[in-house]
């Protein structure tokens, strides 16, 4: 497997004029955008052909918003439906929807029991769990 060097001006954004026609985002870009107003994700959205984001950065974005940051559900699953409906931006939108609806609508759910419950119900699966909190949510 090859590896790729990651440039320190990606991170700082002292070299934003143009990214690569396909990029990855990392968490901490999606979480500085919200919270700190950084302009770097809207300069790589305005100017990459696709931008990856895989359901474990949206997750891992959604646990630091919510736990280190304490923002309010609502801001966060409005913040993740826009960033999905940008058409470069690519990710498992359908199950990611489905994990986000129940987030918004179940205040004892982690965002991951929420994709637990949203694939199993995707799949047709019977979730087995001994997680008393995500047992409420299946009934």
């Amino acid at each position: 497997m090859e590896t790729r060097k990651i440039s320190r001006s990606r991170f700082d954004g002292t070299n934003t004029t143009s990214f690569k026609s396909r990029v990855a985002i990392d968490t901490n870009i999606l979480v500085r955008a919200l919270i700190d107003k950084n302009d770097l994700l809207a300069k790589i959205l305005e100017t990459a052909q696709e931008a990856h984001i895989p359901l474990p950065i949206f997750f891992e974005t959604i646990f630091v918003l919510e736990k280190v940051y304490k923002q309010h559900r609502d801001v966060i699953t409005n913040y993740v439906s826009t960033l999905i409906s940008y058409q470069n931006v690519l990710t498992d939108s359908e199950i990611l929807k489905d994990s986000v609806s129940i987030y918004r609508n179940n205040k004892n759910l982690s965002i991951i029991d929420c994709f637990a419950l949203a694939y199993s119900n995707k799949n047709s699966l019977e979730l087995i769990t001994f997680d008393r909190k995500l047992i409420k949510g299946v009934k």
